[in-house]
């Protein structure tokens, strides 16, 4: 998977010694993707009677499993994979919970 545009960057390893930069270091236009984690919670007090009652509660963590890959290959100009990411989750996955609580 191709991150960014690695047409942009030259292909030698740097420039000869003694000479000066002509390339960025830096580009503000290349980011990691953002950080989308959603955690829903749902809860419901059943009453059963008058001092007794009972609650059930359903957790998801990462409800909508958005995947977060920040590991690039390579950083090396001169290699082939050069701009692409490791397709590794670097969040946990969907997570789901599911508790009864009685209350007396």
């Amino acid at each position: 998977m191709r991150w960014f545009d690695t047409s942009l960057f030259p292909r030698v390893a740097g420039p000869p010694p003694y000479t000066l930069r002509n390339f960025p270091s830096r580009f503000p236009d290349v980011r990691f993707m953002d950080f989308q984690n959603w955690d829903l919670s749902l809860s419901k007090d059943i009453p059963f009677h008058e001092r007794l009652k009972g609650q059930l509660r359903v957790d998801a963590i990462n409800s909508f499993n958005h995947p977060y890959i920040t590991q690039l290959q390579s950083t090396n100009v001169t290699t082939t994979n050069f701009g692409q990411l490791t397709v590794t989750q670097n969040n946990p996955p969907r997570t789901f919970f599911i508790d009864f609580k009685l209350v007396f």
